[in-house]
């Protein structure tokens, strides 16, 4: 009775192990959230980095004015072809990990409004090597580009628009 209760223990340790195994695996599959359709990514605050292993995940705004987490860790060569905003958007669809929350329609419409209106202005300088940065962008669709708002790592860089840091407070508010 002692040797098949050890042994009924033994496997349950085994199999535990093998699933912590293989869930902290980069090649582990997590179930696919799919937010609808029409869906698109409205702003983006990430961190990127491709110097100690290819690191890309973040949290973004969508259209509808969703919140979700993403991880696109395991597609340094899909990242390397996007150009677009797009491209981009397809990709964090691709990879979302969880729903965080939702933005209120009154600021998602601020957001939205002043989103069309931003001109990428920067002001720039070289902060380190191999740190990575965390960037916060805002897409816009008509001219199928990401805006860069503020990014911290490697460089720093700031958009000196008139618009961009009030943006830029309102999308900090929801996505930190």
């Amino acid at each position: 009775m002692k040797q098949t209760l050890s042994g009924i223990a033994l496997l349950i340790l085994l199999a535990i192990s093998l699933f912590l195994q293989n869930s902290q695996n980069e090649n582990f599959v997590q179930a696919k959230i799919k937010p609808g359709k029409d869906e698109m990514v409205l702003a983006e605050k990430s961190y990127i980095n491709f110097a100690w292993g290819f690191q890309y995940k973040g949290t973004v705004i969508l259209t509808n004015g969703s919140i979700y987490r993403f991880d696109a860790g395991s597609q340094r060569e899909r990242i390397m072809k996007c150009r677009t905003a797009k491209d981009y958007s397809s990709l964090i669809l691709d990879n979302l990990t969880e729903k965080a929350s939702i933005v209120p329609q009154k600021d998602l419409e601020k957001i939205k409004k002043q989103a069309g209106n931003i001109k990428e202005k920067l002001q720039e300088k070289s902060a380190a090597n191999d740190a990575g940065s965390t960037s916060v962008k805002i897409y816009n669709y008509t001219e199928n580009r990401q805006i860069l708002l503020d990014e911290k790592g490697d460089w720093i860089r700031k958009n000196t628009d008139k618009t961009a840091g009030e943006l830029l407070k309102t999308i900090n508010k929801y996505i930190r």
